[in-house]
């Protein structure tokens, strides 16, 4: 009796801890499919300093950290389609800023809750002086490549809302339209390559494609809202491993 229960501490061990139940010191780490599956993310040469299941807890916390994130770069300018006046906008180059809190899963995955703000102004042959915001709150998720060198590949994606205005807009045939705005659904893409710095700071550089529902406006009807982007990101994981 004693020695099956002791045969299924062994098993629950194993199961819920992914190494042989050998009180705190792990003897071989070629038993432990834990760190096999984190080897597997890249070359970790760290793997032979852990000694303890705590250590290898922190390690694994590594790979599984919350994050912060600043994100700069600029609104590629567009050309509009004059021949429906303001229904496309086209603009110069313009500014876009974020801030994002985020949580990576394994090395491969990542989530972020992300507040945004882009502005250009407006470059129509219709409009003299004037430019348009959007400020965005997003959910986006990222699937990364890891390699055993600095450099991830990664793709993203995010939904969230986005609260469209422009200023009062000067009209070239001495008109203007008064400010306004909108609340509407949107969406953005994108791709990128991540540089790792060191253990807890990277940079990303990526593209973004930004789009929105056509914004409800009171003198202009079905306008389309997107943008291109390259935005350049520095993150900082709060992992506790080193």
């Amino acid at each position: 009796m004693k020695k099956g229960f002791l045969v299924v501490v062994g098993i629950f061990c194993f199961l819920s801890f992914g190494m042989p139940c050998y009180g705190s010191e792990v003897e071989d780490f070629e038993e432990i499919s834990e760190v096999e599956e984190l080897e597997e993310i890249g070359e970790i040469e760290e793997v032979e300093e852990i000694e303890t299941v705590e250590e290898l807890e922190e390690f694994e916390d590594y790979y599984n950290a919350p994050y912060a994130a600043l994100t700069l770069g600029a609104v590629l300018p567009q050309t509009a389609d004059y021949a429906n006046k303001l229904k496309t906008v086209g603009n110069s180059t313009g500014i876009a800023v974020a801030a994002a809190l985020g949580q990576s899963f394994g090395g491969w995955y990542r989530g972020e809750i992300e507040l945004g703000m882009q502005h250009s102004k407006i470059d129509n042959s219709f409009v003299d002086s004037g430019s348009f915001m959007n400020l965005t709150a997003f959910v986006n998720a990222y699937l990364d490549f890891p390699n055993e060198g600095p450099f991830t590949p990664f793709v993203t994606g995010g939904v969230g809302c986005v609260r469209f205005s422009h200023d009062k807009l000067k009209l070239t045939n001495g008109g203007s339209i008064k400010a306004d705005n909108a609340i509407v659904f949107g969406w953005q893409l994108g791709a990128g390559l991540g540089i790792e710095l060191d253990e807890k700071n990277s940079i990303d550089l990526r593209y973004r494609y930004f789009h929105s529902a056509a914004p409800n406006l009171k003198a202009i009807e079905d306008m389309k809202n997107n943008s291109h982007s390259i935005l350049l990101t520095i993150r900082h994981d709060f992992s506790v491993w080193k």
